[in-house]
């Protein structure tokens, strides 16, 4: 997942909040114009129909993260939000504590880095043909 700004949430955390959750992700997304966003929901043994009916439910907003639900927990992510015990590990950064919270730091996170890449005169690679190299 390199380059992929990508934000870690446990699955059965969002269930307690789900509308105030996905607001803050859709200005995460907002905020990063054109990096690429996915957001991974990671869970243990969340009973599938449960799973189901929040796929159902919020299908459309799902497609637009590029979300994945995973028990895979070994996953490259680049933002964690971890609340309680959460034991994935592959991450560049971690929030311990509230998810809203944590959205809210990790945006303040993407500030900083687009004012860096800005200041240095970075710019994230993209692809370019081979003839115009």
């Amino acid at each position: 997942m390199k380059g992929v700004r990508s934000i870690g949430l446990k699955l059965e955390d969002v269930f307690k909040n789900e509308k105030a959750i996905f607001d803050e992700l859709q200005r995460c997304r907002d905020q990063l114009n054109i990096s690429p966003f996915k957001v991974l929901f990671f869970h243990q043994q969340e009973d599938v129909t449960k799973i189901k009916n929040f796929l159902k439910r919020n299908s459309a907003i799902l497609l637009e993260f590029n979300a994945q639900i995973t028990k895979q927990y070994n996953l490259q992510t680049f933002f964690v939000i971890k609340q309680g015990v959460f034991k994935v590990e592959n991450f560049r950064y971690c929030y311990n504590g509230d998810i809203i919270k944590g959205l809210k730091e990790y945006r303040r996170l993407i500030k900083h880095i687009q004012i860096r890449e800005l200041d240095s005169g970075y710019k994230r690679p993209h692809f370019q043909p081979e003839n115009q190299r």
